[in-house]
Order: structure tokens, then sequence, then C-alpha cells
């Protein structure tokens, strides 16, 4: 039953990540334009390689990322209400939405920045009562970090399923944990430099942000790249240079890793941290 209600989890927030990336297309497309954009991007946003792992996994990257793309969504139509209840389920996975936390806090959007914390503070009642407060949970919680996600290989920066920057200095032998700092300086540089930026590229730039620098991802988590896909279909749409070139970053992100693998080539398995950045 768990494995069922599971699968009917992701596959709704497959469904919602779709009606929200199509209802971006609508809004700077015309009619014509937007009906391929929409068939292509939902096709993506299905049939690649990421979801497709999430999904046989059992992961939650599909939920966390719906929820941070429902916030975001949400709140460009003054909805604030939906939009902090949707930040606060994100936060479950917390660095797929922290970079949204952040700007919302650089935009001063105080109401959906507190019914966020209402939600994260109604989802942490349990194990707030388990630990004897929110001090003895937040410390439980930063134990299990250091006890059992760092310790497993799995989640050790340079090897070939961690993604970002950290992971790439890793696997040449450089060490720099600091560079998570990097991300948050990026968001306020772009934040500063907002009226520059379309409005639609926004969420974009943080998940890129998010994916090179914050780190504490893995390549099943690239599911939250599709509003730097979107980004670059309404880019590209009507220029053939653009989407040619966007064609090829695409290709080269969803490459089979295997194959360098096969070919004995490990030191190629974290391209995809360059192409995200490119």
């Amino acid at each position: 039953v768990a494995n069922f209600i599971w699968l009917g989890l992701n596959l709704l927030s497959i469904a919602a990540i779709i009606f929200m990336t199509v209802r971006t297309i609508n809004q700077h497309q015309n009619n014509s334009e937007n009906q391929l954009g929409a068939w292509i991007m939902a096709t993506v946003i299905i049939g690649n390689p990421f979801t497709t792992h999430v999904v046989w996994m059992g992961q939650t990257s599909l939920m966390a990322f719906a929820a941070t793309m429902a916030a975001w969504f949400f709140s460009d139509r003054k909805k604030w209400l939906l939009a902090g209840i949707c930040l606060g389920l994100a936060s479950f996975k917390p660095q797929m939405c922290v970079l949204l936390g952040f700007w919302f806090l650089l935009e001063r959007n105080w109401k959906t920045l507190a019914v966020s914390l209402i939600t994260v503070g109604i989802m942490s009642i349990y194990p707030m009562i388990l630990y004897g407060g929110p001090v003895g949970m937040l410390a439980a919680w930063n134990q299990g970090i250091l006890d059992s996600y760092n310790s497993l290989i799995f989640n050790t920066p340079g090897f070939q399923d961690k993604v970002g920057m950290e992971s790439l200095l890793a696997s040449v032998g450089l060490k720099l944990p600091a560079i998570k700092i990097l991300g948050v300086i990026l968001t306020a540089l772009l934040w500063v430099f907002r009226n520059r930026i379309n409005r639609e590229d926004v969420l974009a730039l943080l998940m890129g942000i998010s994916f090179t620098f914050v780190g504490y991802t893995h390549v099943y988590d690239y599911v939250g790249l599709f509003p730097i896909l979107t980004s670059l279909w309404l880019y590209s749409c009507n220029n053939r240079k653009a989407l040619l070139s966007s064609m090829g970053l695409v290709f080269l992100l969803f490459f089979p890793r295997r194959i360098f693998l096969a070919a004995g080539l490990p030191f190629l398995v974290h391209w995809r941290t360059i192409v995200v950045l490119i």
C-alpha cells in the first residue's frame, strides 16, 4: 500500500510540475508557439532519465521540487498563503528550497515566510515532542546529518552520484566546503540586479545556483532543473542558433553516465555540473 501511495505522490508531483510549466509558457508565448512548447516541456518532464530515476527509487526529489516550484508559482501570483504552505512543505528537503526562502527574505515577503514557518512548525510537532522541544529536535537532526548522512559514501563529495562544484572539485582532490557560501552571495547579487533579469528566469537561476554551489544534491535531484529548461525554450523557440546550442546542452545533461564509466573515463562523471553552470 505504501508503495502505491508513494508512486501516486510522485506522479501527482509530475502532473503539478507540468501544469505550472505550461502556465508559465502560456504567459510568455502566443497561441501557436505555446502549444509546441507545452508539448515539448511536458515530454521532457515525463521522459527524462532523472524523473524515471526518482520514481523508480521512490525518492523525494519530485515532491520537494514540486512544492518549491509551487511556492514560487503562487508567490508570483500574490497568493502568499499557498506560497507559504508550499515553501513549508518543501522544507523537508532544504537544499532544494533554501535559496528561494532567502530570496523571499530579501524581497521582505513576510507573509509567505510567516506561513512557511507555521507550516514547518506543524510538520515538526512529532519530532519536537519526541526530542523534548525545538532545540532537542534540531540537535538530533544535526547529529543525524553527522552520524548517518555524511558517513555514507553515496553522500561524500567527489562520489559519482554527488553533483555540484564541491563534488567536482573533490573528485580532483580539492576540498572546498565553504563554496556553499558562494550560493548565498550569488543569490544576493541576483536580487541586487533583479530589475535587469526577466522575472520568469529567477527560479531557473536560483535552482542553477542551488545545484552548482549549495550541495547535498545527487544526480536524480536534477529534476529541479526544469525551470532552466523552460527558460531555455522561451529564449530559443524563435532563435535557431540558441535552439541548437540549447539542444546540445540538454543532450549533454541527459547523456548516460554509464558510457563514460564503461569507457574507463571516470574523471568525466561530473560533467553535468559544468553543463548546469553553462
